[in-house]
C-alpha cells in the first residue's frame, strides 16, 4: 500500500491505527511486529477498511486488493454514483491501440472502488462495443450536467500498471503517483465528449490521444445519427 505513495501519503502505524479506531497503536504494533497474532475478526475488520481481498491476507489466494464494482455498461454507474457522491471519478486507459478503459472511485486516501468491467475506447469492437462507447460518452456527460466535473479526473497508464491496478495486484492509490510525483489530471475524458471539435485544442486531438480516439468519437457520432434516425 505504500508502494509509490510519497512521504505524505505513507501508511504508518500511527495512521492505520486511527483509521481503524484501535484504542492504542500498540495493539497494530504487535501484530506487524509478530509478537501477536491477529485475530480473524481483526482480518475481516483491516480488508473491509482497506478493501485489502480477505482470502489473499487469510490464505495467500489470488490478488490483494478488492475489485468488486461490477456493472455491465458505463451508463450503469450514473446511478451510484451520484448517490455515493466519491470525492474523485477516475477515467482510466491504457496506452494500447486499443485503449481500454475502466472506472475507479476514490473515498479517501484508502478507499477506492475499481469496476471490473472495460470497455475499448476504440474502433476494435463489435455493434456491442460501439454501443458500450456511446454509453461512455453519455456518462460522461450526464455526470457534467450533474455539477461532477471538477470531480472527474483522467488518467493514462502503461501497458503493466494499467493491468495490475484492474486486476487487483496494486493498491488503486499507486496509480494516482509518479515519478515525478502526483500526476495531473489528463483531460482526455473532457476531449472526449468534444465529437464536434468545439475546443481549441481538437486539432491536436489525434497526436495528444491517438487515432483510436478520434475512430471512438466517430462511432460516437454514428450512433447518434442512427438514434435520431429511429426516432
Amino acid at each position: 500500500m505504500n508502494e509509490n505513495q510519497g512521504e505524505y501519503n505513507k501508511f504508518t502505524i500511527a495512521k492505520l491505527s486511527e483509521i481503524l479506531n484501535l484504542k492504542k497503536r500498540s495493539i497494530l504494533d504487535n501484530i506487524i511486529s509478530g509478537r501477536e497474532e491477529p485475530t480473524f475478526e481483526f482480518i475481516k475488520i483491516f480488508c473491509k477498511t482497506f478493501r485489502i481481498n480477505y482470502n489473499w491476507l487469510n490464505e495467500n489466494k489470488g490478488y490483494p486488493f478488492n475489485i468488486e464494482y461490477s456493472y455491465g455498461s458505463p451508463m450503469d454507474y450514473l446511478k451510484d454514483i451520484i448517490k455515493l457522491n466519491p470525492e474523485r471519478i477516475y477515467f482510466i486507459q491504457n496506452k494500447s491501440e486499443t485503449a481500454e478503459t475502466f472506472i475507479m472511485l476514490g473515498f479517501s486516501d484508502w478507499y477506492y472502488m475499481v469496476g471490473t468491467k472495460y470497455w475499448h475506447i476504440s474502433n476494435n469492437v463489435g455493434a456491442g462495443g460501439q454501443s458500450q462507447i456511446y454509453d461512455f460518452y453519455r456518462l460522461i456527460k450526464e455526470l457534467k450536467e450533474n455539477m461532477f466535473s471538477s470531480k472527474c479526473m483522467g488518467l493514462k497508464l502503461e501497458n503493466k500498471e494499467f493491468w495490475n491496478i484492474f486486476m487487483g495486484k496494486s493498491f488503486p492509490a499507486s496509480c494516482l503517483i509518479g515519478e515525478m510525483g502526483y500526476r495531473g489530471n489528463n483531460p482526455w475524458w473532457d476531449d472526449f465528449t468534444d465529437i464536434t471539435h468545439y475546443y481549441p485544442i481538437s486539432d491536436r486531438y489525434e497526436e495528444m490521444h491517438g487515432k483510436s480516439f478520434i475512430d471512438a468519437q466517430n462511432i460516437i457520432k454514428y450512433q447518434i445519427e442512427k438514434y435520431h434516425k429511429n426516432v
